[in-house]
């Protein structure tokens, strides 16, 4: 994640959460995330799979997405 997707993903705003594998940057009132979630396959610092979750969260909008839920 450190060589390959970091280098790409900083000069856009986004801090890696290295505890989580998570990329995370804010602009404005909203949130963006990118998570790689590892697999059972994967052994120590060895990732050999991995699935990406993409978010956007903004608090701005909270009562919008609780009146549709």
């Amino acid at each position: 994640m450190t060589e390959f997707v970091l280098p790409e993903l900083e000069p856009l705003g986004f801090k890696l959460l290295k505890s989580e594998l998570t990329f995370k940057r804010d602009i404005g009132d909203f949130q963006h995330t990118i998570h790689f979630q590892k697999t059972k396959w994967n052994s120590g610092n060895e990732v050999c799979q991995f699935k990406p979750h993409f978010g956007i969260y903004s608090n701005a909008l909270k009562k919008y997405y609780s009146k549709w839920n």
